[in-house]
């Protein structure tokens, strides 16, 4: 139980930062930030841990052994997704990505069509050959 506090909550922290920075959020905006922050800050978490307290793969479980590291990996998570929630923040009012789609059509003769001229007439000769 402990593990999953000090993965997730710390990200609902993050969240909030970022919420109260931009203030038009739906649903789908809340899911793409906390799954950006869960990954980043996990990913940076494992990294910290495996430099400062030699914890390798078995952070979950040692996160539910151990109350002493439960609290240095919360406070570590918690401080980590409030930079990136600063991070994301900054970047998104100073970033602005703009696409411009520029139509490159050749010019093309619009040509009229007379069907009376697409009708060949018939030419015919009427000679007759007669022999003397």
């Amino acid at each position: 139980m402990l593990a999953i506090i000090a993965i997730l909550f710390p990200s609902v922290v993050g969240l909030k930062i970022i919420e109260h920075f931009s203030r038009k959020f739906v649903l789908k905006d809340y899911v793409y930030y906390f799954v950006f922050l869960l990954l980043c800050s996990t990913v940076l978490n494992c990294v910290v841990s495996y430099l400062i307290f030699h914890v390798g793969f078995d952070v979950f479980s040692q996160l539910n052994l151990y109350p002493i590291y439960f609290c240095k990996y919360a406070i570590i998570s918690t401080i980590i997704n409030t930079l990136l929630a600063f991070i994301s923040v900054i970047i998104k009012k100073n970033l602005n990505f703009e696409i411009e789609v520029k139509k490159n059509e050749k010019s093309v003769k619009k040509v009229v069509v007379n069907p009376k001229n697409l009708v060949k007439k018939a030419t015919t000769n009427n000679k007759k050959n007669t022999s003397k």
